[in-house]
């Protein structure tokens, strides 16, 4: 999200025009100027930073929305602060960008005013906040505690898919909604591509599983996804991307991002300049087709009931991804066009014909099995 300031918001008495000190401290007869501390020198910006940090998010886990200083507080370590906080702590949902005022009291020259979602009242922020967080720990409850971190991962994946759905309304929308956060995704189970990525997120701090998100310019539009470490190892997932809208609207579950390298995220996107954290994702020792015996570098006919074997004949679908595209299109034709796919139709639970999803950048099939 990109934050908006507004200057000033909060003036002295009834002046209606923007202030600058110089012009205050000459107006003798103003009894609440005195004594003002315009004359702190401000430190430097590393401690800014750290200082507003630690007092915003104060603030606003307190259902608060204003902190004041007596220095002049730049928007640029207003910007990076509540970025900051909004990319570590997806809980605090209704950030909606903030106006920052001077002299916003007789203790302060200047005044950041964080604007609230909505406008949701305090009592109200509190006990959404609270709904979140219990709904998050109620998911992490369901996965079996001998689970290790890619098992976890990939049932929040899965997960999210299966209780959310895309909000196209909010995707056009020029205005923020709860369908851009955590609590759209987990709690109204209606979000954009920011909502799912947020609420990933969310579980995953609460689990203790290092992660984030990550914005940028994709073949879609304007983007948001997520990296995730396992066993030391950064990855990327786009969960928004594994729940495509099918044709006759079927429910498909796809795994096509699911913990990809660097090559693969870049054929479909660009990242965004101002990102705090982007890590390498160079490995696939975690990624979904090589873990299920479904990353082919050849083609036959052998290796894709191996793969389908491996997913198991319970799997809502049969995925599998080749190495590169001419491979990829040598399974596509003798598959599809050649009819091979009923050399393994004991596996299938179709008798007449086959659907089948393909993604030609990330060279990937899908094959619907319900």
């Amino acid at each position: 999200m990109k934050f908006s300031s507004l200057l000033p918001f909060a003036l002295c008495l009834a002046m209606t025009a923007s202030c600058s000190s110089e012009t205050l401290s000459a107006i003798g007869e103003l009894p609440e100027l005195a004594g003002r501390n315009s004359y702190v020198e401000a430190p430097d910006t590393d401690t800014m930073t750290n200082t507003l940090n630690e007092d915003l998010y104060n603030a606003l886990s307190n259902y608060e929305n204003t902190v004041e200083y007596p220095y002049t507080v730049p928007t640029s370590v207003i910007d990076d602060v509540l970025e900051r906080i909004e990319d570590s702590y997806p809980d605090i949902f209704w950030i909606n960008g903030y106006s920052l005022g001077t002299y916003g009291s007789e203790r302060s020259d200047c005044e950041v005013y964080v604007i609230v979602l909505n406008d949701i009242p305090a009592d109200q922020l509190r006990t959404m906040h609270q709904q979140l967080l219990d709904k998050a720990d109620s998911i992490i409850a369901q996965i079996p505690p001998d689970y290790d971190d890619y098992q976890k991962v990939l049932y929040v994946h899965d997960y999210l898919i299966k209780n959310c759905e895309y909000c196209s309304e909010g995707a056009s929308s020029e205005a923020n909604g709860t369908w851009g956060t955590a609590y759209g995704c987990l709690i109204e189970e209606s979000a954009v591509c920011q909502g799912y990525s947020e609420a990933f997120l969310l579980l995953m701090n609460r689990m203790g599983i290092d992660a984030g998100v990550c914005t940028g310019k994709s073949t879609r539009g304007g983007h948001a996804w997520n990296y995730v470490k396992i066993d030391g190892k950064y990855y990327w997932l786009d969960i928004t991307w594994d729940d495509p809208e099918t044709e006759n609207g079927t429910a498909l579950i796809s795994h096509e991002y699911f913990l990809i390298n660097d090559d693969m995220l870049q054929r479909s996107r660009l990242l965004d300049d101002d990102q705090l954290f982007v890590p390498t994702c160079d490995s696939l020792d975690s990624n979904f087709f090589v873990r299920n015996n479904s990353y082919l570098t050849e083609y036959n006919i052998d290796l894709v009931r191996k793969a389908f074997e491996t997913q198991g004949t319970s799997s809502e679908s049969y995925e599998l991804m080749f190495a590169d595209y001419d491979t990829y299109q040598t399974a596509m034709e003798c598959l599809f066009t050649n009819g091979e796919i009923w050399d393994v139709g004991d596996l299938l639970k179709a008798e007449e014909s086959v659907s089948y999803y393909t993604n030609e950048s990330l060279y990937t099939i899908n094959i619907p099995n319900l």
